[in-house]
């Protein structure tokens, strides 16, 4: 019986902790504050040397068509 009390009242020490104390995280974070990324997409590519152009079934195509026929 004296365990059972024991653990009642270390629950309501640790309630009244939660509740009255500064407990939580001071600053929650994912640490991508400290991550930098640097935009440099195809550095080496001119848009003047990108082909587009498809070939689907023996049907050429100057560009990719997105719409259905």
């Amino acid at each position: 019986m004296a365990d059972r009390l024991d653990i009642s009242q270390r629950k309501k020490d640790h309630l009244a902790l939660c509740a009255g104390d500064n407990v939580g995280f001071r600053d929650k974070t994912s640490l991508l504050e400290q991550v930098e990324l640097v935009h440099d997409a195809l550095p080496e590519f001119h848009l003047d040397d990108v082909d587009p152009s498809v070939e689907l079934w023996a049907s050429a195509s100057r560009r990719p068509s997105s719409s259905p026929r």
